[in-house]
């Protein structure tokens, strides 16, 4: 069975194969990075207590940064060379 678009992400989490483990690792975390509100509650909803949780905000504007409406989208992928498939851009650094 598929998520609903509206079906809370931790009745989604019950019904997973492993749903029940990953419960019990939420409770046991030592601690959990949230980048919003929203997943701060969500991450609490999943049995995180509150004081494990700290929000550090995603730091993107996303006003500015957001994305494109269907027809700039096929515009720019056309243009590309990308036409219809699958592309995935990651863009991260990791450091210790």
């Amino acid at each position: 069975m598929s998520p609903s678009k509206h079906e809370p992400d931790e009745q989604v989490l019950k019904r997973a194969r492993f749903g029940g483990l990953l419960e019990g690792l939420h409770r046991t975390v030592d601690a959990c990075l949230a980048s919003s509100l929203r997943v701060e509650s969500e991450a609490h909803r999943f049995g995180i207590p509150k004081e494990r949780i700290h929000r550090i905000p995603n730091g993107i504007d996303t006003d500015r940064l957001r994305p494109l409406e269907e027809t700039d989208r096929k515009a720019v992928r056309a243009r590309l060379g990308l036409a219809e498939e699958v592309t995935v851009l990651f863009v991260g650094r990791l450091s210790s």
